[in-house]
């Protein structure tokens, strides 16, 4: 099947296509199939469109290139032209094409502006390279002689103009808007690529691993990552999917397991994988940094301070076998006399600042004042128990907070500072 295809609006003279299909054979060979487009004859019409692009199909085929002719019916009706050009392209695409040449230079007005409209935004997945053919010699009916032609082109499709559009929006973590360009349908290969890639980031960026991992399988989207892993405009963003997913599986399973210590349907036992655990609270203190980059200073004091309460977490859980939803304090054995000395009556359930406390009682790691700094701006916020403007000041202040302490929290599950630096790389949204 043909990768390229021509499509040429049919004027009262063979000249212009003539004209074009002499250059169509210099830059292609004969690799490509032509649409000669004519407007439906009416009655004592001459030259007859019918006779004439049947003579076109002929001069073309002889020429070595597959040809045929379709009928507009409806030559001054803007709509009907753009519903026909429309069919003629998405038949195109259906049968392999993703390039496209329009030569606009005959037929009405309305065919001219029906077919580049319909070129235009269409999803052909390669350029769509249009044509025109003037010049200023002309013969008394107005057209221009052969000798005197001019080619005139432009390359341009508004699905590259889309897709340029999303990748700048995502560059700024803006993937819900990236996805509102790109459009819901009619997408194909590198493109259709881009748009599952921004569903799987939009989906990974609101925490949903588990969304974003069944997102990745249905897609094939790794796979797809691993052949444009070299493309000059789609490299970075390949690479992102690649580490994104190496890892998805691995954080969906784990945060099924904590649903399930948290509502009671599993025991502490489930909960094995120390580094997946921090890799949770890193990506959310990454999550915060692009909240930075955004300006939403609010949402990084809200996400700094929940990477911290994932760390914490996890050294209660994978260290201390601590359940922070329903603890058993008889697990901490003959350290329990010291958290009693620290707490005081032993809680139902615990806090971050409990986590913090218990921490500083049995590893000596404290954390309280990062922890007082970094909560006393989230708890002010209007999003949680207050009503004051989170400032960037204020927001650089809880990120920088949080970034300490997750060092500090790491160490004590044996990952040190060059392993935790590693694994933020590999979180990073690099688009």
């Amino acid at each position: 099947m043909f990768k390229i295809a021509a499509i040429i609006n049919l004027g009262t003279t063979l000249d212009p296509i003539k004209y074009e299909i002499d250059k169509l054979a210099e830059e292609y060979g004969c690799e490509l199939q032509v649409i000669i487009a004519y407007g439906k004859p009416f009655s004592g019409q001459y030259p007859n469109p019918f006779e004439l692009a049947s003579e076109a199909v002929k001069y073309i085929r002889d020429k070595g290139f597959h040809a045929e002719a379709k009928e507009i019916s409806e030559v001054e009706d803007l709509d009907k032209c753009i519903y026909e050009y429309r069919t003629i392209i998405e038949d195109l695409v259906n049968k392999g094409v993703s390039s496209l040449v329009v030569d606009y230079t005959g037929g009405t007005k309305v065919m001219s502006a029906a077919l580049v409209y319909s070129a235009l935004t269409s999803n052909i997945e390669g350029e769509v390279d249009f044509r025109y053919i003037g010049g200023e010699i002309r013969d008394r009916n107005g057209r221009v002689i052969r000798d005197a032609m001019e080619f005139r082109a432009t390359k341009k499709t508004l699905i590259a103009e889309k897709v340029k559009n999303a990748l700048e929006a995502a560059r700024s973590f803006d993937y819900y808007k990236a996805l509102s360009i790109l459009g819901e349908k009619g997408l194909t290969g590198r493109y259709k690529f881009i748009k599952d890639a921004m569903e799987f980031l939009h989906l990974w960026d609101t925490f949903r691993y588990s969304d974003a991992e069944k997102k990745a399988e249905e897609t094939g989207l790794r796979k797809r990552a691993e052949v444009l892993v070299d493309d000059e405009q789609l490299d970075k963003l390949s690479r992102t999917v690649l580490n994104l997913t190496k890892i998805s599986r691995r954080l969906s399973s784990l945060v099924n397991n904590l649903v399930n210590v948290e509502t009671g349907q599993s025991t502490l036992s489930v909960i094995k994988d120390i580094e997946g655990f921090m890799i949770l609270s890193l990506d959310a203190l990454e999550n915060a940094r692009r909240r930075m980059m955004e300006e939403r200073f609010t949402d990084v004091a809200l996400r700094s301070y929940r990477s911290i309460e994932v760390a914490s977490q996890a050294v209660l859980i994978l260290k201390y076998k601590l359940s922070p939803w329903a603890p058993d304090w008889h697990n901490l054995g003959d350290k329990l006399g010291a958290i009693r000395e620290v707490l005081g009556a032993l809680p139902e359930k615990i806090s971050l600042e409990t986590a913090l406390k218990i921490i500083h009682a049995l590893d000596n790691v404290d954390l309280l004042n990062e922890f007082r700094i970094m909560a006393n701006i989230r708890n002010h916020s209007y999003l949680e128990h207050g009503y004051q403007k989170t400032t960037e000041k204020s927001a650089k202040k809880a990120l920088g907070s949080a970034e300490v302490m997750v060092y500090k929290l790491a160490g004590l599950l044996g990952i040190d500072n060059h392993r935790v630096k590693n694994l933020e790389e590999q979180l990073k949204h690099i688009i």
